[in-house]
C-alpha cells in the first residue's frame, strides 16, 4: 500500500519524504487505504466501475476505495480522461464521494510515442519530455507492455516538478492516489 500512496508526498524528495527516508516519522497511511479496495479491470468503463461499487453497496459490503485500471486516459500517463470510456468523470467521482469511496487511478512513469488500447498513440507531452531531458537513458525509447516510450527520470527534480503538475489534472477532481505499475 505504501507504493500507492507515495505520490501524495511528491516525487522530488519533499520534506515528508526526506523525513521518512531518515527513519524518523514516516507519513501515516490514511485509515481508508487499509480498508476494502475494489478493482475494476475487466470492462474499463464508467458504467462498469459504478456498477461494481453499487453491487457491493447493495449487499451492504463496505467499500473504502476503487482502483480504476488502464486504459482510462486518452494516452498513457497524460491524465486526460478517455470520454468514450468515462463520459462523465465528474459524475462518477461524485457518485463515489457520496458513497464514501475513494478513487485511485492506474499509472506508470512511461510517456509513450506509440501505444495500444488508447485513442491517442503518442502522448501529447512526449516531445516535451524528450526536449527537456526528463527521460532516463538519454530519452532512448523502449518497448513495454503498453507500447513504446520513455521512462520519466524521477531523480531529476525538474522532471518531478513537471510530473507533479501533470498529476494535478486529476487530483483537483477528487482522485485520492495511484495504483503505480511497472
Amino acid at each position: 500500500m505504501v507504493v500507492l500512496l507515495a505520490f501524495f508526498y511528491g516525487c522530488n524528495g519533499g520534506e515528508k519524504t526526506k523525513t521518512a527516508v531518515r527513519g524518523e516519522n514516516p507519513p501515516l497511511t490514511p485509515y481508508w487505504a487499509l480498508g476494502h479496495l475494489v478493482w475494476e479491470d475487466s470492462v474499463n468503463t464508467q458504467e462498469a466501475a459504478q456498477k461494481l461499487v453499487q453491487g457491493y453497496l447493495d449487499r451492504r459490503i463496505p467499500v473504502d476505495g476503487i482502483i480504476i485500471d488502464s486504459p482510462w486516459e486518452m494516452s498513457y500517463n497524460d491524465f486526460n480522461w478517455d470520454k468514450s470510456r468515462y463520459p462523465q468523470p465528474d459524475s462518477m467521482i461524485g457518485f463515489f464521494m457520496r458513497n464514501g469511496v475513494r478513487m485511485l487511478l492506474w499509472m506508470t512513469g512511461n510517456i509513450n510515442k506509440e501505444s495500444k488500447d488508447v485513442p491517442v498513440q503518442k502522448a501529447p507531452t512526449y516531445d516535451e519530455v524528450i526536449r527537456e531531458g526528463f527521460a532516463v537513458n538519454n530519452g532512448a525509447p523502449y518497448k513495454w507492455w503498453k507500447g513504446t516510450g520513455v521512462q520519466l527520470d524521477f531523480t531529476n527534480p525538474a522532471a518531478c516538478e513537471w510530473w507533479d503538475q501533470q498529476l494535478d489534472k486529476v487530483f483537483v477532481e477528487g482522485v485520492y492516489g495511484w495504483k503505480t505499475d511497472q
